[in-house]
């Protein structure tokens, strides 16, 4: 060696696939968009006893928004 020690927490020897060091740029040069929030449904213990059956009653509703969230109700536990 040089006479310079390797500091293990550095990330001078990573290198991603393009053969650069690691980006030390902290700001975009982009803005993204606000996304709005994804609906939560709370499904009773009844209405969620076939959870499938609930998604397809809830479908209308869901479609639309791509992606959402369901609570089970706290009594329910999965099958496996």
């Amino acid at each position: 060696m040089n006479g310079e020690q390797h500091d293990p927490n550095s990330n001078a020897d990573v290198k991603s696939e393009n053969g650069a060091g690691p980006s030390t740029k902290n700001d975009v040069d982009y803005e993204l968009p606000d996304l709005p929030e994804a609906p939560v449904f709370y499904p009773t213990a009844e209405e969620f006893q076939d959870p499938m059956k609930y998604l397809e009653s809830i479908r209308a509703q869901a479609e639309p928004a791509g992606v959402i969230k369901i609570v089970p109700p706290k009594e329910w536990r999965c099958p496996f």
